[in-house]
């Protein structure tokens, strides 16, 4: 049991899917508090240069002249609230992503342990059914010996000709319901 709850766990895709929405949920709080990080801009224009003359009016160009501007900004925010109800949200999402993880890997567990006690069943009922046949077969034989020597009517034998088939698709049901349990087991772990 504690095998297939352990494979299930490790194997399930939906707690696989659970899980990395939790991740996902944990790395988008981190986005969201990174913008309380410094942002850097920097910018860099060049090109050529006209100016005017305070004696001429028209500009007086200068061709050889290349003016290259760069600035470098620095910004830190001290105290933004779009900032910090993105950060407490995102928070929360991934606290309810926790909760949605820790749900399907419950119903995977209980799941594995509906399939796991099915499957204990079943083969306790082919065990039985495996029994009752050949208890019904050991009384056939016995009730037909009885029958020839006229000891048992034809309404007895009979009867336990039809228990015995009863029997038989008794172990057929059980044999069935193995079989399901086995498949839902394998689909599982």
């Amino acid at each position: 049991l504690d095998a297939a709850l352990t494979s299930a766990r490790r194997r399930s895709p939906q707690i696989k899917g659970a899980r990395s929405a939790q991740t996902a949920s944990y790395y988008n709080s981190l986005a969201t508090l990174g913008g309380y990080g410094p942002k850097v801009d920097f910018k860099d224009s060049r090109g050529r240069e006209s100016s005017n003359n305070a004696l001429s009016n028209p500009a007086v160009s200068y061709p050889d002249h290349e003016r290259v501007d760069k600035t470098l900004t620095l910004r830190q925010p001290l105290f933004d609230l779009n900032i910090m109800a993105g950060y407490k949200r995102d928070l929360v999402s991934e606290e309810l992503a926790g909760i949605g993880r820790d749900v399907t890997e419950d119903q995977i567990t209980q799941e594995v342990l509906t399939v796991y006690f099915d499957l204990v069943q079943a083969l306790v009922g082919v065990s039985l059914a495996d029994e009752f046949q050949t208890r019904l077969q050991e009384l056939m034989t016995y009730i037909t010996s009885r029958a020839e020597g006229g000891a048992v009517s034809d309404v007895e034998l009979q009867r336990v000709q039809a228990a015995s088939l009863s029997a038989e698709r008794i172990k057929f049901e059980a044999l069935s319901a193995r079989d399901i349990a086995l498949t839902a087991m394998g689909r599982l772990i």
